[in-house]
Protein backbone atom coordinates (compact mmCIF):
# COMPACT_ATOMS: atom_id res chain seq x y z
CA UNK A 1 0.00 0.00 0.00
CA UNK A 2 1.47 3.77 -0.72
CA UNK A 3 1.69 6.26 1.57
CA UNK A 4 -0.98 8.34 -0.03
CA UNK A 5 -3.52 5.39 -0.18
CA UNK A 6 -2.52 5.02 3.99
CA UNK A 7 -3.19 8.35 4.75
CA UNK A 8 -5.96 7.99 2.96
CA UNK A 9 -7.47 5.02 4.49
CA UNK A 10 -6.44 5.70 7.93
CA UNK A 11 -7.93 9.33 7.51
CA UNK A 12 -11.19 7.59 6.25
CA UNK A 13 -11.28 4.97 9.28
CA UNK A 14 -10.92 8.12 11.87
CA UNK A 15 -14.20 9.99 10.14
CA UNK A 16 -11.66 13.00 9.33
CA UNK A 17 -12.80 14.67 5.57
CA UNK A 18 -10.14 15.38 3.00
CA UNK A 19 -11.01 19.51 4.04
CA UNK A 20 -10.66 18.86 7.53
CA UNK A 21 -7.27 16.98 7.25
CA UNK A 22 -5.92 19.48 4.89
CA UNK A 23 -7.03 22.11 7.13
CA UNK A 24 -5.37 20.49 10.25
CA UNK A 25 -2.10 20.19 8.40
CA UNK A 26 -2.13 23.59 6.33
CA UNK A 27 -2.60 21.82 3.22
CA UNK A 28 -5.25 22.53 0.06
CA UNK A 29 -7.27 20.04 -0.39
CA UNK A 30 -6.31 19.76 -3.94
CA UNK A 31 -2.71 19.10 -2.44
CA UNK A 32 -3.86 16.45 -0.34
CA UNK A 33 -6.25 14.42 -2.46
CA UNK A 34 -3.21 14.43 -5.04
CA UNK A 35 -1.07 13.02 -2.49
CA UNK A 36 -3.81 10.70 -1.38
CA UNK A 37 -3.94 9.73 -5.48
CA UNK A 38 -0.32 9.12 -5.50
CA UNK A 39 -0.37 11.91 -7.72
CA UNK A 40 2.49 14.04 -6.14
CA UNK A 41 4.79 13.06 -3.65
CA UNK A 42 5.56 14.52 0.03
CA UNK A 43 8.42 15.43 1.96
CA UNK A 44 9.17 14.27 5.17
CA UNK A 45 8.72 17.35 7.05
CA UNK A 46 5.13 17.17 5.95
CA UNK A 47 4.42 13.65 6.21
CA UNK A 48 5.29 14.25 9.69
CA UNK A 49 2.02 16.81 9.92
CA UNK A 50 -0.02 14.46 8.54
CA UNK A 51 0.86 11.47 11.28
CA UNK A 52 0.43 13.17 13.61
CA UNK A 53 -2.95 15.32 12.57
CA UNK A 54 -3.85 11.36 12.22
CA UNK A 55 -2.31 10.48 16.01
CA UNK A 56 -0.15 7.89 14.65
CA UNK A 57 3.56 7.44 14.45
CA UNK A 58 4.96 9.19 10.96
CA UNK A 59 6.63 5.41 10.45
CA UNK A 60 3.43 3.82 10.36
CA UNK A 61 2.83 5.71 7.12
CA UNK A 62 6.21 4.57 5.67
CA UNK A 63 5.60 1.07 7.24
CA UNK A 64 6.06 -1.97 4.12
CA UNK A 65 2.60 -3.31 3.87
CA UNK A 66 4.66 -6.69 2.62
CA UNK A 67 5.78 -7.22 5.98
CA UNK A 68 4.44 -10.48 8.04
CA UNK A 69 1.29 -9.58 9.74
CA UNK A 70 2.90 -11.50 13.00
CA UNK A 71 6.18 -10.18 14.86
CA UNK A 72 7.83 -13.12 17.35
CA UNK A 73 10.18 -11.59 19.70
CA UNK A 74 12.22 -13.68 21.43
CA UNK A 75 13.48 -12.87 25.05
CA UNK A 76 17.31 -12.45 24.01
CA UNK A 77 15.80 -10.22 21.26
CA UNK A 78 14.15 -7.39 23.73
CA UNK A 79 15.48 -4.00 22.97
CA UNK A 80 16.17 -2.55 26.14
CA UNK A 81 16.18 0.83 27.23
CA UNK A 82 18.08 2.08 30.93
CA UNK A 83 16.96 4.70 32.87
CA UNK A 84 18.74 7.04 35.67
CA UNK A 85 22.04 5.11 35.50
CA UNK A 86 23.41 5.78 38.75
CA UNK A 87 26.56 3.96 40.55
CA UNK A 88 24.95 3.97 44.29
CA UNK A 89 21.72 2.30 42.58
CA UNK A 90 20.34 -0.89 39.95
CA UNK A 91 19.13 0.97 36.99
CA UNK A 92 15.37 1.26 36.02
CA UNK A 93 15.45 -1.20 32.70
CA UNK A 94 12.27 -0.90 30.02
CA UNK A 95 12.37 -3.82 27.98
CA UNK A 96 10.09 -3.44 24.63
CA UNK A 97 7.88 -6.29 23.86
CA UNK A 98 7.21 -5.32 20.84
CA UNK A 99 8.34 -2.16 18.74
CA UNK A 100 8.33 -0.72 14.94
CA UNK A 101 5.70 0.15 12.62
CA UNK A 102 3.57 -2.98 12.55
CA UNK A 103 1.57 -1.94 15.57
CA UNK A 104 -0.61 0.47 17.39
CA UNK A 105 0.04 -0.02 20.71
CA UNK A 106 3.67 -0.63 22.71
CA UNK A 107 3.88 -3.08 25.33
CA UNK A 108 6.89 -2.61 27.37
CA UNK A 109 8.35 -4.60 30.92
CA UNK A 110 9.70 -1.82 33.61
CA UNK A 111 11.93 -2.98 36.19
CA UNK A 112 12.18 -1.06 39.18
CA UNK A 113 15.13 -2.07 42.16
CA UNK A 114 14.22 -0.92 45.59
CA UNK A 115 13.67 2.53 45.98
CA UNK A 116 13.71 3.76 42.12
CA UNK A 117 10.99 5.09 40.27
CA UNK A 118 10.37 5.76 36.81
CA UNK A 119 11.47 9.10 36.49
CA UNK A 120 10.18 12.73 36.01
CA UNK A 121 6.30 12.21 35.76
CA UNK A 122 5.43 12.50 32.28
CA UNK A 123 2.54 12.82 29.58
CA UNK A 124 1.82 11.80 26.06
CA UNK A 125 -1.61 11.56 24.12
CA UNK A 126 -3.66 7.90 24.55
CA UNK A 127 -4.38 5.65 26.55
CA UNK A 128 -1.97 3.56 28.90
CA UNK A 129 -2.58 -0.31 30.97
CA UNK A 130 -0.16 -1.19 33.79
CA UNK A 131 -0.55 -4.55 34.69
CA UNK A 132 2.12 -5.38 38.08
CA UNK A 133 3.94 -8.29 37.49
CA UNK A 134 6.10 -8.47 40.94
CA UNK A 135 6.40 -6.28 43.99
CA UNK A 136 4.72 -3.42 45.04
CA UNK A 137 4.23 -0.36 43.18
CA UNK A 138 3.37 3.29 43.72
CA UNK A 139 1.70 4.72 40.75
CA UNK A 140 1.32 8.86 40.72
CA UNK A 141 -1.25 9.64 38.75
CA UNK A 142 -1.93 13.60 38.10
CA UNK A 143 -2.59 14.71 42.19
CA UNK A 144 -3.31 10.94 43.44
CA UNK A 145 -1.34 7.98 44.66
CA UNK A 146 -2.48 4.59 43.75
CA UNK A 147 -0.76 1.62 45.92
CA UNK A 148 -0.31 -1.70 43.57
CA UNK A 149 0.19 -5.12 44.53
CA UNK A 150 1.43 -8.23 42.20
CA UNK A 151 -1.53 -8.98 40.33
CA UNK A 152 -3.14 -5.52 40.44
CA UNK A 153 -4.22 -3.63 36.98
CA UNK A 154 -5.02 0.23 36.60
CA UNK A 155 -5.90 2.14 32.87
CA UNK A 156 -6.16 5.74 32.50
CA UNK A 157 -5.21 8.77 29.79
CA UNK A 158 -2.12 9.04 29.38
CA UNK A 159 -2.39 12.47 28.86
CA UNK A 160 -2.57 13.27 32.71
CA UNK A 161 1.38 12.91 33.95
CA UNK A 162 2.35 9.73 35.26
CA UNK A 163 5.00 7.65 36.97
CA UNK A 164 5.61 4.80 39.09
CA UNK A 165 7.29 4.18 42.27
CA UNK A 166 8.94 1.41 44.23
CA UNK A 167 9.20 2.12 47.68
CA UNK A 168 9.84 -1.20 49.16
CA UNK A 169 12.91 -3.29 49.76
CA UNK A 170 12.66 -5.75 46.73
CA UNK A 171 12.64 -5.72 43.00
CA UNK A 172 9.10 -4.68 40.81
CA UNK A 173 8.45 -5.03 37.44
CA UNK A 174 5.64 -3.80 35.67
CA UNK A 175 3.92 -4.58 32.17
CA UNK A 176 2.80 -1.08 30.61
CA UNK A 177 0.97 -0.94 27.23
CA UNK A 178 0.38 2.40 25.98
CA UNK A 179 -1.81 3.03 23.05
CA UNK A 180 -0.36 4.83 20.57
CA UNK A 181 2.55 3.82 20.43
CA UNK A 182 4.51 6.63 21.73
CA UNK A 183 8.76 5.49 20.95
Amino acid sequence: MSIGSKIKTMRCEKGITLRDLARRIGFSPAFLSRVENDKTSITLRDLRKVALALGVPAVVLLEDELCSAVMLVRAAQRKVLIHHVDKSKNPVTQEFLLWGTRFRMEPAIIRLPPHTSSGEPSSHPGDEFTFVLEGRVVFHYGDSDYELAKGDTIGYLASISHSWENKSEEDAAVLVATSPATY
